[in-house]
């Protein structure tokens, strides 16, 4: 009954499982159990971090989810009696092993396809056999973006080297970091990533980024840990010594190296501009304002030529939605897009489709042309 009850959650099962299986079963069901369940950096295109704690030490530990949220649920056969606090269809989407001390870090990528404004329901739990289950309680949780970290922006280092940091990840070199953990002081901090799945090197691994700014307002980072095998582990690591990153620090003795500068991007495209419908534009890193609308800028790519941002919760179309603008720069002028601006989330802007810059005065937007701006 376990590997059913598994199939069910995990959406492997088409066929439709036996109404006394799923039926609400509360008035004779036993409390639940034990278990502690948190959730952090749960939001769309984003990697999760769920820690469960009250487990026994080894136990295979679940992390389950629903779309209809909270409520009185299903009890299936394989939970001996204990019933799920979720309603609808849960699925597993995050498992693990409790370690020593009865805990386990799970982590789960959210589809950027969902809406900012989704709840769900999100329940921890162990099959104990036909004995028992453990479970939490269950989590009314909202998908909202996090923070954004201090280091979001486009770099550059002293090789030459870009560096793309959003809320969802640190991108350089041509592999990408899932950041599921920011912790930052004034001046320094450290991000726990995910090393993608295509990486070239140690895909699925995890990495630590220490980074610091010293006196002089130059930033450093050091890529402390990149091939640990779990979340805890990289968490672990020891932090990288930025009392003089300009000579060293980054990396464990003996193999400590000095600590990598990061240079911003100038955000040349920022400015005050009209469009050729007489429409002012006022353009900077937190925001895009015209006669008619204002959008709440989040992530920049300078060197990219893109920029994503929030709809303001006035605007007359498409109020808390997400947009993403797309400028170049030709010959004949300088002239933007607006590539969406109606996305779901954040991460679905910043996955649209790029616009056709080929020929921007006679179209490529959208079957549009480009609007014109004139500085």
């Amino acid at each position: 009954m376990r590997a059913f009850f598994l199939a069910i959650l995990t959406g492997c099962v088409t066929t439709t499982p036996e109404a006394q299986n799923w039926e609400p079963q509360g008035i004779d069901a036993p409390p639940p159990g034990s278990l502690e369940l948190s959730v952090k950096n749960m939001a769309p295109g984003h990697r999760s971090l769920l820690h469960v704690s009250g487990a026994e030490p080894g136990e295979l530990v679940f992390a389950v989810a629903s779309a209809a949220g909270p409520g009185v649920g299903a009890c299936p056969a394989a939970m001996s009696g204990t019933c799920l606090d979720l309603i609808g269809l849960p699925k597993i989407i995050a498992s693990g092993t409790a370690g020593p001390d009865g805990s386990a870090t799970l982590t789960r990528r959210i589809p950027s396809t969902l809406p900012d404004s989704a709840l769900v329901g999100v329940q921890a739990v162990v099959l104990r056999g036909a004995v028992e289950a453990a479970t939490s309680s269950a989590l009314d949780q909202p998908l909202s973006p996090p923070e954004l970290p201090s280091l979001a922006w486009q770099w550059t280092d002293s090789y030459d080297g870009v560096h793309t940091i959003t809320r969802r990840s640190w991108s350089s070199f041509g592999s990408v970091f899932e950041i599921v953990n920011v912790e930052e002081g004034r001046d320094s901090g450290s991000y726990i990533a995910r090393n993608d799945d295509d990486n070239a090197y140690f895909p699925g691994l995890w990495s630590r980024f220490d980074w610091t700014v010293d006196a002089d307002g130059q930033a450093w980072y050091c890529q402390q840990a990149y091939a640990e095998a779990s979340y805890d582990d990289a968490a672990a690591f020891p932090a990288a010594d930025d009392s003089d990153p300009a000579t060293g620090g980054c990396g464990l003795p003996p193999f400590s190296f000095s600590w990598s500068p990061l240079f911003p991007v100038p955000f040349d495209f920022a400015g005050e501009y009209l469009d050729e419908w007489g429409t002012s534009h006022m353009i900077d890193s937190s925001s895009w304002a015209t006669d008619w609308g204002l959008w709440h800028v989040t992530e920049v790519r300078p060197l990219d030529g893109w920029l994503v941002a929030q709809n303001d919760e006035s605007n007359a179309y498409y109020p808390g939605l997400w947009s993403r603008f797309d400028w170049t720069v030709q010959p004949d002028g300088t002239y933007y897009c607006q590539t969406t601006f109606d996305s779901v989330s954040e991460a679905a802007a910043a996955a649209a489709e790029p616009p056709d810059a080929s020929d921007p005065a006679a179209g490529g937007c959208g079957g549009f042309s480009w609007t014109n701006l004139t500085p």
